[in-house]
Parts: structure tokens; sequence; C-alpha cells
């Protein structure tokens, strides 16, 4: 007896765009007559989208013809094109709402009998990414690719550059990099316990700094990274109300290696940009927070590619007790590791100022050309 349900989705576009369900009739169980069909995208905060749930009461199934008869396959059309579906004759039934382009959705099926009652659900789908409908100017790189296409293995191809043997089981990222940061010091700086220690920025995107530093270290993923130490400003009654007097260069403070911040997730779907100001002997003081879409608005928008994040500390009463303890500014700069000869451009001179160098798909749904 087959009592496991598994559906498989697949995306087509003809004769209409959609994604048909499939699955292999199960032996020895109640067969269902209608269907209740949903579909669920998880939000990607990444991409800016929110999730999206979709369900479809009561819909029916078509059997597809197969050569032999103990072999009967199942399936069901759920559009994403905004028509009503194959015309009534091919059997399949409109869907009512549609899918959203630029989702990834899984699909679920919940069986019932001809008195409406539930007889069995199915296992989630696989994953399907819902891509915009090709078009006419399409029509020719198709006809290109069908009939003069480069004798190219592209399993060959991955396998040669991206398998584990290969990346040594590195995770290829989307990298941020920080860099030409300046320090400034907040005018009662000397009243903090320990102004007189070293210090270094620290930066992570994940659940804890020990975390990160740790996968980090594994060689797997890059989503922590420091600077070197520094020794902080002096700031004197002198030049309390000087804010330039009281910012920090660390290309100056810092002697050797070490002086920017590059890092990215290893979930895409992680936002957060975590800045600490730590100190020498491994305790954080301060921390602020960036969104990574801040940090890609900074490079699309802004010529000098400039951001910049104020790091806050625990209020002593007594001692320290302002809003913020520093504040930190650095150029934004982006680097891909799937990608490496995609560099940036000089900014008057990108043609696309909507993702940063790289991003294979972004808010803007276009792809940063060099």
């Amino acid at each position: 007896i087959n009592t496991s349900w598994r559906v498989i989705a697949t995306h087509v576009e003809q004769p209409d765009q959609g994604v048909i369900l499939r699955w292999r009739k199960r032996t020895g169980v109640q067969q269902s007559v209608f269907l209740c069909v949903k579909a669920k995208a998880d939000p990607d905060p990444s991409r800016g989208l929110e999730g999206d749930e979709i369900c479809i009461d009561m819909a029916n199934q078509e059997r597809v013809d197969m050569k032999s008869e103990s072999n009967i396959i199942v399936e069901f059309f759920f559009s994403a094109s905004g028509s009503k579906g194959y015309p009534a004759n091919a059997g399949y039934e409109p869907t009512g709402k549609d899918l959203k382009c630029q989702y990834n959705y899984r699909f679920q099926i919940e069986g019932y009998n001809h008195n409406q009652e539930h007889v069995a659900t199915s296992d989630w789908s696989n994953e399907v990414y819902i891509k915009p409908r090709s078009t006419v100017f399409d029509v020719p790189l198709r006809i290109l690719k069908s009939n003069f296409a480069v004798p190219t293995n592209s399993l060959e191809y991955f396998v040669e550059h991206f398998a584990e043997f290969n990346i040594h089981g590195k995770h290829p990222q989307q990298l941020v990099i920080l860099s030409k940061i300046k320090v400034c010091y907040h005018k009662n700086w000397n009243d903090f316990r320990d102004c007189k220690s070293d210090f270094r920025l620290t930066a992570y995107m994940g659940e804890s700094s020990v975390k990160c530093e740790k996968d980090t270290r594994s060689g797997t993923v890059r989503n922590f990274d420091t600077t070197g130490l520094f020794q902080p400003l002096d700031v004197g009654m002198d030049i309390d109300d000087d804010e330039e007097a009281r910012t920090q260069e660390l290309d100056d403070a810092i002697i050797g290696p070490n002086q920017s911040l590059e890092l990215g997730a290893g979930d895409r779907r992680l936002t957060d940009v975590f800045i600490t100001l730590r100190k020498s002997s491994g305790e954080d003081v301060a921390e602020g927070k960036l969104d990574w879409w801040d940090l890609v608005e900074a490079f699309e928008q802004d010529e000098d590619q400039q951001i910049f994040v104020e790091l806050v500390t625990d209020k002593v009463e007594g001692e320290f007790d302002e809003e913020w303890l520093v504040w930190v500014e650095a150029e934004v700069t982006f680097r891909n590791e799937l990608d490496p000869e995609c560099e940036q451009m000089p900014f008057k001179d990108r043609f696309f100022q909507s993702d940063p160098p790289g991003e294979p798909l972004g808010r803007s749904g276009v792809r940063q050309e060099l």
C-alpha cells in the first residue's frame, strides 16, 4: 500500500503561464474527487517581498494519458498569467487568484470525497520560482539557442567551478566592503569608563557575533570581520565642540592590514548588519545596526557612497549616560564571489543604479551590468 502523496511542481509558459502539479495515483487508499490546492511563498526580506498564500477550493483533478494502465498520473494547473487557464475542453479549471512573479512557491493538496469529507493531505511540493513570461523579444534568442547552441555541458561547467571540492565547501556570497572608515567620538568620551583602552571594530550578519566568528573561521562562509586594533583619540575640553577634531580615520590609526570590514550573509533572508566597538580584551562595549538595503541605497544614490551608524552603549548613571558613544562613517562597495569579474564602475558611468555589482536579481529585477 502506497500511502505517501508526493506532488511535483513544474513551471510552464505555453499555452498558458503557470505551474502544473502532478502526482502518481496512490494505491490501496480512498481516492479524492475534489481538491483543495494551496500555494505558499515565504517572505523574502532580502528582495523586499512579503509572503503570499493562495487557496483554491473544490477543484477538479485531471488524469494524464499514459501507455500503461497501471501507471496513472494526475495533474492540476495553477495559473500565473491572469487568464482563466486552458480552454475548457482541455479539462483545466479556472484558478481565481494568480501566482505572483518573482515569488518562490511550494504547493500542497488536500483531497475530499463525494461527500466533501477530508481524505488525505499531500506533502509540500518542490519549490518553484515564478519568472516573468517571455516576450516577443526573447524569440530570436530562443531560436539561436535551439538551432545554434554552443556545445557546452552546463552540468560539467557547474561542477568544475562550483562543486564542493573546488570551492572547498565555501558558500559563494555577495559581500559588502566598508572602507575608509572614520570614527567620531562623543564630546563626553572621557567620561566613558574604558576610554583609555585599545579598540577594534567588528561586523557580523547572523544571530550572534560568536557564532558568525566561528563560521567565518571554518572557511565555509564570511559573515564576520574585524579591523585591527587602534588607540582612540584623547578628547579634551578644548576640542569637545569640534566634531572634526574628534573624528579619527582608521586608515591612519591602524598600522598594516585590516583597515576595512568585508562580510556578507550566510542566509539571504538576513538583512541586519551589526557593527560593534570591541575592547582589546574581546568585550563589546557599543553596538549599532545597519540594514542591507540602506547599504545598497548608499551605493546607488550617493556619489561618495557614504553611510554612517551610531554605536550605543549601556548608560551608567554618574558616568557616561549619553544617547550614543561613537558614530562610524564608511564608504560602501560590493564584491561578488560568484562573478569576480563583475567589478564596481565609476558612479557617473553606471547604466543601472538599482543593484550592487553582481546582484543576480534585486529590487529592480535587472542585473547590474558592466
